[in-house]
């Protein structure tokens, strides 16, 4: 509820948009209370379709462009549609976040960029760079950097494996491990490198 309501106000110069929405089968009727705490929680109205109909699967998939900025277009297709499912329950959330310490385009060349895989082919990327102070912590499996949007109160943290191999990125901290590392997070001056990428993933939340 909180982030609902507060996150897209934090920082002006922070675009973030989250929105939630339940699009239900008309064979099926929800429970009030379910509605009802849809509706409070995560001011989601839940919307009663033919799915059927032939159109459901694309008001869906427009849903989530328009609430992503048209990042994400489609979230299902044909094959994947099921027209006796119950409900979609849809979530979305859309960030978009100006450095606070901004990369000079001047300072960005060209270099070799690790990733996964077995091969010894170099991948070459414009790399961005930056001396200057952020806040920076390490542990024996990697380094830590937590980098600042706008009026920082939205950050981003980097971790980098200090081995070489994809294999010795670390597991996906805990609760209790993250809380540990931001308490070992002091100001430094840091070079930074990051690379300019883009990238997409599909992972299925079930």
């Amino acid at each position: 509820y909180k982030m609902l309501n507060m996150a897209p106000a934090l920082d002006p110069l922070t675009k973030v948009m989250i929105a939630n929405n339940i699009y239900v089968n008309q064979i099926y009727t929800l429970n009030p209370d379910f509605v009802q705490k849809a509706n409070v929680f995560y001011n989601a109205e839940p919307e009663t379709r033919d799915f059927k109909d032939g159109k459901t699967l694309d008001v869906i998939n427009q849903w989530a462009s328009d609430h992503t900025e048209q990042m994400i277009q489609k979230v299902l297709d044909e094959k994947e549609f099921n027209i006796h499912a119950v409900s979609y329950l849809l979530n979305a959330i859309y960030f978009n976040g100006a450095w606070t310490l901004k990369f000079d385009k001047e300072e960005t060349v060209d270099e070799v960029f690790n990733h996964a895989g077995d091969t010894d082919e170099l991948i070459w990327r414009p790399m961005m760079h930056k001396t200057a102070v952020f806040n920076y912590g390490e542990n024996d499996d990697y380094q830590a950097l937590r980098l600042p949007y706008g009026n920082e109160s939205f950050t981003m943290t980097v971790m980098l494996p200090k081995k070489d191999t994809y294999e010795a990125v670390p597991k996906v901290p805990t609760a209790e491990e993250w809380e540990s590392l931001n308490r070992r997070m002091v100001a430094k001056t840091v070079d930074v490198k990051l690379p300019r990428i883009e990238t997409d993933t599909d992972i299925d939340l079930k």
